[in-house]
Formats: C-alpha cells, sequence, structure tokens
C-alpha cells in the first residue's frame, strides 16, 4: 500500500504520461522485448554492408572514398590557422596538455575531473578504485545487458561507465593536434580497439543506458573528423569505426521511450547523437530516419526542458553545463549545413546561457554545488579544471548570447573546438557570420549578480564586486534534484565560503549511497528532524516542498539588498519557515530564519564552510583564510552546537547521532575531502527567530541598525536596516516583486 501511495504520489507531481511511457519501459524489458529487438551478436554479425545505403559499396578504398566525398561536413578543420590560435590561447598550457596526454600512454585517466590509475587499454570490466581505497571490483562483460541489475555491481556502476564515455579522446586529439605526434592518434584506436573486442553489440553494462551510447559515438566522431587523415592510411580501420558508430546509432532508438519517462539529459543527449550520425553519415541507410528522429526529439528538448528564466530542468549546474554543451555541438553542426535551430531554441539557449553565465564566480569560473554533480563533461575540450565553467560558458555566450562574458584566457579554449572565430569554422559558415564572431571574441561583457533573479527554476542572487549569495527557493515543476529549499550559498573573493556538500557517489555502499541528497546536509533549517520532503528512490522526490519567493529590495546604488522567500516543507507541523538575506557592502552578511507556527519544536541549522583552520566562538566559528578571516555568529535560540570535520565531532556538543557522513564535501564525483559543519540545535516554542552574520575581512556589524518585526509580520523580518550612512526602508526602497521579476531578461 505505501508503495502504492508513493506512485499515487508520483503521478500527481510528475504527470501520468512520465510513469506510463516508464511502466511501458519496464514491461517491454520484463517480456524481453529489448533482448529480441537487440539480440546480443558479434561485430561479424553486424558488418558494415548491412549499414551502407543500397548500392554502396563497403570495400575499404571504396569506402574511404565515400568518406572523402561526405565526411567534410563539420564545424572545425585543424588547419594551420587552427593549430596556431590554440597555440596562442592555450599558451603555457600546451605542455600540461601534453603531459596529460602522456599520462594517459601511462595507462593514467582523467576521469570526472581527477586521475586514476587504469592501465593501458583498461580492462572495461573493472570499476575504477576510489581513491584511498584500493580495493578494485570487476563484472563480467557477457551477458545481454537487460540481464544486469543493481545487485551485480560491487560498485557505483559509473565508475565503470565513465572511462568508456571515451573522454580520453580530447586530450589525445589535443595532443595531436599541438605536436602532429601520431602516437596519439594511433592510441586513440588502440584504446577504441580494446573496447571493442570486450564489448560485443548488446553484451555487458556498456550496453545498458543509451546515453552512455550516445555519448561515446559522438567523442568516436569527433576523434575520427580530427584524426581522419591518419586514420585514412587504413581503410580497414575507418571501416571498423563506420560500423561501431552505426552499431552504436541503432542502439538508441529503441529505449527512447525510457528517456522520454526521464525527460531530461538522457533524452537530450540521445537525440543529439542521432542528429550527428544522420547528419554526418548520410551513406548509412537510416541517416534520413535518425537525423529526423534527433532533430525532432532535440527540439522539444529544448522546449520542455529549458525554462523560461534558462533554468534547466535537473535542477543542477553541473547538468545544466552537461546540456549547454551538448546543444553547442548540434547548433554548430546545424549551423554548418545551413539548417539552423529554431528561433524558440535559440532563444531558449540564449536565456540558458545567461542563466549559467550568471551562476559562475567571475574569480575562480565555479559554480554552486547545486544539485547532482556526477561529474559530467561529456567534451573537456579545455585545459581549466573540471569544477571551472567558464570555458562552456564562453563559447556559449558567442553562439547563444551577447558575446563573451569573460575576458580572453585559457577558457577561450573550448570556443576554438567548436569553430567559433573567423578563419577556422567550418567551410560552409557564411562570411557574415565569421565577421560576427571575430568582432564578439574582441570583447567582453561583465557580469553583476545584484538582484540576478530566476523564479521558474527558483534560484536567486545578490551581491558585488567582490561577494555574492545565492537564496534557493523553488516553486517546483519538475523532479528535484536535492532537498535544498532556502539553501545559502556564499561566496567571497573567488572562495565558496558557506556551501553545498555536494554529491559524491549515487550508489556507494551504506552510509555513502548518496546521502547528501537530504536537506540535513544543506546550509538551511530541519524542524523536528524531519526532511521537508519525501524521498521515495534514489532520484525520486514526492511531497515536494514548494517555496515562494516573497521580494527583494535594494537601496539605489545597491549597497545594501535584500531578498526573502518561505518554503511549506513542514506544513504537516503547522511550521513555514521564512528565510532573509541581507547583503550590507561587500563584507556583510545577515541571514535571517524566521519559524512561523506554534507549539514547542526541536530545530536544527546548519552551515557547511571549506576546511580553514578555525577557532570556536561563544556563539559562532572564525575561520582563518591566511590573508583574511570569516567569522560566523548566531543570534536567538541557539541551544547546544557540535563542529564536525571528517566524520567527527571537533568541538561542541554531538548533536548528530551518526556523525561519519558529516564534516565532508564533494566537488568531483567519487572524491570526497574534510570540511567544516557547524550545526546547532534547540528546542524553543514557535514563532522562533534565527540570525547568522557572516563577516568577511574582519568588519563590524555593530554599527547595523536594524529595526525588526514580528516573525511572520510583513515580508521581510524588519521594516529598515541602516549602515554606514545608507538606509534601506522596506516600505519604500526599490523592490521586485514576482511579476517584475518574471519581466527581467
Amino acid at each position: 500500500m505505501a508503495s502504492l501511495q508513493t506512485i499515487l504520489r508520483a503521478v500527481g507531481e510528475l504527470g501520468p504520461k512520465p510513469m506510463i511511457l516508464y511502466g511501458v519501459y519496464q514491461v517491454l524489458s520484463r517480456l524481453g522485448w529489448f533482448r529480441w529487438r537487440m539480440p546480443q551478436q558479434t561485430w561479424q554479425d553486424v558488418p558494415l554492408s548491412s549499414w551502407l545505403q543500397p548500392g554502396l559499396s563497403s570495400d575499404p578504398e571504396d569506402f574511404l572514398e565515400i568518406r572523402n566525398r561526405s565526411g567534410k561536413r563539420f564545424f572545425l578543420d585543424p588547419n594551420n590557422r587552427f593549430v596556431q590560435a590554440l597555440k596562442d590561447t592555450i599558451g603555457e598550457q600546451a605542455e600540461a596538455a601534453i603531459t596529460q596526454a602522456d599520462a594517459i600512454l601511462a595507462g593514467r585517466f582523467w576521469l570526472f575531473g581527477t586521475d586514476y590509475d587504469l592501465g593501458f587499454p583498461p580492462d572495461w570490466g573493472k570499476f575504477a578504485s576510489l581513491k584511498g581505497d584500493p580495493a578494485s571490483a570487476s563484472v563480467s562483460l557477457d551477458r545481454h545487458w537487460t540481464a544486469y541489475s543493481e545487485k551485480d555491481y560491487p560498485q557505483d556502476i559509473k565508475l565503470l561507465w565513465e572511462p568508456a564515455r571515451f573522454g580520453w579522446v580530447f586530450p589525445l586529439v589535443r595532443a595531436y593536434v599541438l605536436t602532429d605526434d601520431t602516437r596519439y592518434a594511433d592510441a586513440i584506436w588502440q584504446l577504441v580497439d580494446s573496447w571493442r573486442m570486450s564489448n560485443p553489440p548488446n553484451s555487458g553494462p556498456h550496453w545498458i543506458s543509451a546515453q552512455e551510447v550516445a555519448i561515446r559515438m559522438l567523442a568516436m566522431i569527433f576523434a575520427l573528423k580530427l584524426t581522419f587523415h591518419r586514420v585514412a592510411e587504413s581503410p580497414e580501420k575507418l571501416c571498423e569505426i563506420a560500423q561501431m558508430i552505426a552499431v552504436h546509432a541503432a542502439r538508441i532508438p529503441p529505449t527512447l521511450l525510457y528517456a522520454r519517462a526521464q525527460g531530461n539529459n538522457h533524452l537530450l543527449v540521445e537525440a543529439v547523437g542521432l542528429y550527428s550520425v544522420g547528419l554526418l553519415f548520410p551513406e548509412f541507410r537510416k541517416a534520413k530516419t535518425w537525423r529526423r528522429l534527433g532533430r525532432r526529439w532535440l527540439e522539444k528538448s529544448l522546449r520542455h526542458q529549458i525554462f523560461a528564466d534558462g533554468g534547466y530542468v535537473q535542477h543542477s549546474t553541473n547538468y545544466h553545463r552537461l546540456a549547454l554543451q551538448a546543444v553547442l555541438w548540434t547548433a554548430r553542426l546545424a549551423q554548418v549545413s545551413d539548417e539552423p535551430l529554431s528561433p524558440a531554441s535559440l532563444r531558449a539557449l540564449s536565456h540558458c546561457t545567461r542563466w549559467h553565465t550568471a551562476m559562475i564566480d567571475q574569480e575562480c569560473g565555479q559554480v554552486p554545488n547545486l544539485g547532482p554533480n556526477d561529474g559530467a563533461l561529456v567534451f573537456p575540450l579545455s585545459t581549466c579544471a573540471f569544477e571551472d565553467h567558464r570555458p562552456t560558458c564562453q563559447a556559449a555566450g558567442l553562439i547563444f548570447g551577447e558575446g563573451k562574458p569573460f575576458p580572453s584566457g585559457p577558457w577561450d579554449e573550448e570556443l576554438l573546438w567548436f569553430g567559433m572565430f573567423s578563419g577556422v569554422s567550418g567551410e560552409n559558415v557564411r562570411a557574415q557570420d565569421a565577421t560576427h564572431l571575430k568582432m564578439e571574441t574582441e570583447n567582453h561583457r561583465k557580469v553583476l549578480k545584484s538582484q540576478e533573479l530566476f523564479p521558474d527554476s527558483g534560484y536567486y542572487l545578490l551581491g558585488g564586486e567582490k561577494t555574492w549569495g545565492l537564496l534557493r527557493c523553488a516553486q517546483f515543476r519538475s523532479r528535484p534534484g536535492h532537498s535544498d529549499q532556502l539553501h545559502f550559498d556564499l561566496w567571497w573573493q573567488g572562495i565558496n565560503i558557506a556551501c553545498d556538500p555536494g554529491t559524491y557517489l549515487y550508489n556507494g555502499k551504506p552510509p555513502w549511497d548518496n546521502p547528501w541528497v537530504r536537506a540535513a546536509f544543506h546550509n538551511t533549517v530541519l524542524v523536528d528532524d524531519q526532511e521537508p520532503m519525501h524521498q521515495a528512490g534514489r532520484f525520486l522526490w514526492v511531497d515536494w516542498a514548494q517555496g515562494r519567493f516573497l521580494g527583494g529590495w535594494r537601496t539605489q546604488n545597491g549597497d545594501i539588498e535584500v531578498l526573502t522567500g518561505e518554503h511549506y516543507g513542514y506544513r504537516s507541523l503547522g511550521v513555514v519557515h521564512r528565510r532573509s538575506v541581507a547583503k550590507l557592502g561587500e563584507e556583510l552578511w545577515l541571514v535571517v530564519d524566521d519559524l512561523i507556527g506554534q507549539g514547542v519544536h526541536t530545530t536544527s541549522i546548519g552551515w557547511t564552510t571549506p576546511d580553514f583552520p578555525w577557532e570556536s566562538m561563544d556563539t559562532g566559528l572564525s575561520l582563518d583564510m591566511g590573508a583574511s578571516k570569516v567569522e560566523m555568529s548566531l543570534e536567538g535560540g541557539v541551544g547546544r552546537f557540535g563542529l564536525y570535520r571528517a566524520g567527527v565531532l571537533v568541538s561542541g556538543d554531538e548533536v548528530i547521532p551518526d556523525p561519519e557522513i558529516i564534516g565532508w564535501r564533494s566537488i568531483k564525483y567519487g572524491n570526497k575531502v574534510p570540511c567544516l559543519r557547524y550545526v546547532t540545535r534547540s528546542e524553543e516554542s514557535l514563532p522562533a527567530r534565527r540570525c547568522t552574520w557572516w563577516q568577511l575581512g574582519g568588519v563590524n556589524k555593530d554599527k547595523v541598525e536594524i529595526d525588526w518585526g514580528d516573525p511572520g509580520e510583513g515580508l521581510a523580518p524588519f521594516s529598515s536596516l541602516r549602515w554606514q550612512g545608507q538606509r534601506l526602508d522596506i516600505n519604500n526602497a526599490y523592490s521586485t516583486d514576482t511579476s517584475s521579476i518574471r519581466s527581467i531578461g
């Protein structure tokens, strides 16, 4: 009955269509339809000749001629001008790029932004070992992909899948283009051939996910285009590669109903894969079908997966980047083929680019670690670090936005690989387009975060030159990624002072089985130890905790800013959580939590910070950042507190019963590092108020004057703020309500 109730709740929130599609997928899988439709085969069972248009020869020399005639359409030609532009752009990083490629030849691969020793070639049935865990595990690759279930995997499946996404193609291609050393090109196809021998069609877990298949296929296409002259020296190898691409493409359509049920990056990336193969391999007999199918679901995905404010359906900065990269690839292919994406899609992508750019810290290039972060970086086309999101937004800003959002730097490399500057673009790019792109690269626009408001996706930013903050307050219309209502992120001088712990692992051994998705691990308030949403599965929440943004106010010069929102996840307790964030200048922040209701309740508030040297204060924490200090202090009903680091209580009282997973954070998937987690716990009668001050660089908060109201009275907890000669009167200040927010941008 509980399961039925969960299903009914999910149907009520997600709608019947996704549930029906998912149900049909499960029924077909259990009936063996997929096994019948896509049987286990050898590569010899599916020769290249079976994929070609009638009348075309699969003889290696003949097929080489076919590719020479039909295979030129791409957004990049690695000519001498491109090579010089690449060297000029990455400068001293060229040596590091070559070193990374050499490491791959020695068996060390970058997965999720971290290096792993896998051997050359890797054992494709072996899971990458987590850092600090020398044990390794394997899975057989001999069963049909439908025969595997989660219990078959001794570790997180992503640790098996990630090397088979072929992300190593891109550093090897870069080294080949920079040096013209054929060792790097040959290494690509040695690795591909090794994977091919271990993974015949539809055998093993590498064929389970059509999205994984699509990502791997796109990497092969990129490698083939950029190393074609080397591959052409062996026409037999060219035929094998083309056959692999065709088999991969054929794997996608039968399970599109699963991707449609997900309605997220699965559908988007699979559509990109189908469109790319259909466009770039017209000699395939199903090319027109794949091209039409991919284009159809791509355009539908862009209409339904990007919110009006530019946010992405998965409520995740990492998946937002994945979506932008995938569509950058497609938009460039469509552009050079004289069939650009629809105006509606391009408008949506412009908003998407603006959203993502707003989330990037201008000093370090990082973003808040919001929502699921499984380390996805499908096109690692830059020497910048994994967590640097500037490369993608620099390219997206040119093609979808208003120009480069950042000054020139090594993050320009990705836009070069997408052929986005004069003289480097594919041969079919019109001259006026190339001229426009050249003009845009000479300028960049400055991004300010003062009152950057995204109501459709539920993110609200405020800040200045050195500091900025983000308040999470969503009215969900799609599946939440994390239970993070009213989470607050704080950044100062390029450092994420108050941060989200991230993801770490989806499928780790308990207690590391995706625990940080819960509100208890975010910078927010917990009431009576109850989660505001019910977790019905690893990626499914029901009884969504809906939020409401109440308003934003600021002085005319922006020195003082206030945002307020509330959520109703504790409605069963008769409690509303309202949070207001005030910025006073560049170095003083105030977070006010009002708990509106009646009766006595246990309340907890937690804050996560990086692992800085610390000192405990009477009601807070002092962090030593070297050149400066940060002080966090709490007022009102603080009660007991505990400070945790790496699963250990280091100060205060034990306020969390099982702290093993407290005091850790993960910026890169599968990699956790110590951090500080400060948690207070008290029992108090409602309504109640808690205040958290953040003093950056030693600024004094004592000169702030506040005219307080009672909790729940009005839209903000105070009627006015006065600081350093500035006054914010809530009733008379510049304000932003929900209706005016929606008109911004």
